[in-house]
């Protein structure tokens, strides 16, 4: 019997993006709190963190 338990894959900027909604945090504060800029474009979706790199 297989116990595995099926993983579903969460793109990166979906789970800080709700991070950033339970704290009331907008997209902009984030990005100057990092120094992060390019950390819009993975919020939106468009990108991977292997860009950033």
């Amino acid at each position: 019997m297989n116990n595995t338990i099926p993983f579903v894959v969460t793109h990166p900027g979906e789970l800080i993006h709700d991070e950033m909604r339970e704290r009331g945090m907008t997209q902009r504060q984030l990005a100057s709190l990092t120094g992060l800029t390019p950390l819009l474009r993975v919020l939106s979706r468009k990108f991977g963190w292997a860009c950033m790199m």
